[in-house]
């Protein structure tokens, strides 16, 4: 393969600042890659996630930046070990990195696995723009993996350290595959910090064919409505910083729970991330809002 250079951006998703948030890789695209090289980028970066946005097929690259002109695109997610059907925090770094380039579009579409994903800007904030992303809303009202289901079994004890659940919840909308363990309501906010998961537990308890991702999750405080943290070592990530993809779950579980269907949430990893939530059940959808900040900009050279 002849040497390639593709414009290259690091996002700090979910953040004003940098060093916040869920840092995703972002790579522009303007000629078709095959999906080992794609993998093998993905793997290079190491981090959660590295979005490839690309040129939608009907689209002419004679421009001299497409990616700084169009409103519609093609995007697709790589862990350092596998593609995911969907992840929100890169597709908000995917649109802050277009915005950054210059782009004056309102609002962005992506073409995903997912279906057609929007991101548009909102307003702009202290160090960085607030964006609002669009997600199909993944309630988790489907049948509980046996090995998850079991309160006292090896795999809750492995993602809560013992913290007493009082239910536990799934969805498979999307393709997601994400188990929800709620914590008792008396749950707080550093006692769910405290949690030391158990990575090989997790792992030894369940199969990645049957279980992507664990969302933990307890009732905010202090001006938040919901708690959580997201494990997902069977994508390669032992914990993510902050989940857009787990907010569309999170969304129409806490509008039921707190009959209300705006949410400010809180994802409690170490670096942490702070969202806003809009649930939407008429269009099956949930918006998630939050700031993202450009701290890389560069050349991927392959």
């Amino acid at each position: 393969m002849s040497p390639v250079s593709l414009p290259f951006y690091q996002v700090d998703a979910f953040s004003k600042v940098p060093f916040g948030g869920n840092p995703a890789a972002v790579v522009l695209l303007r000629s078709k890659l095959e999906d080992d090289v794609l993998q093998k980028i993905a793997a290079e970066n190491n981090l959660a996630e590295t979005a490839f946005v690309a040129l939608t097929s009907d689209q002419e690259s004679s421009e001299s930046d497409p990616f700084a002109s169009r409103s519609e695109f093609n995007l697709r997610w790589f862990t350092p070990t596998t593609e995911v059907p969907l992840c929100g925090h890169a597709t908000l770094a995917s649109a802050a990195a277009l915005f950054d380039r210059g782009n004056q579009s309102p609002s962005l579409q992506f073409h995903t696995l997912s279906g057609v994903l929007s991101v548009s800007r909102q307003a702009a904030s202290p160090g960085a723009p607030l964006l609002a992303m669009t997600l199909p809303l993944a309630a988790p009202c489907d049948p509980v993996p046996a090995p998850c289901a079991d309160l006292s079994g090896p795999f809750i004890k492995a993602c809560t350290g013992g913290l007493p659940v009082k239910e536990v919840l799934f969805t498979g909308a999307s393709n997601l595959n994400y188990v929800v363990v709620v914590l008792q309501d008396a749950t707080t906010r550093s006692q769910l910090e405290s949690i030391q998961p158990d990575i090989e537990g997790l792992l030894g308890a369940v199969s990645g064919k049957q279980v992507h991702g664990v969302i933990v999750t307890a009732p905010g405080s202090n001006g938040y409505d919901v708690f959580s943290r997201f494990f997902g070592p069977w994508m390669g990530i032992s914990e993510d910083h902050v989940t857009g993809s787990a907010h569309s779950v999170l969304g129409p579980y806490w509008e039921t729970r707190l009959d209300r269907s705006e949410l400010s949430a809180r994802q409690c990893s170490e670096r942490g991330g702070e969202l806003q939530l809009r649930v939407d059940r008429t269009a099956g959808k949930v918006t998630v809002c939050g700031a993202a900040t450009v701290v890389i900009r560069g050349t991927f050279c392959i």
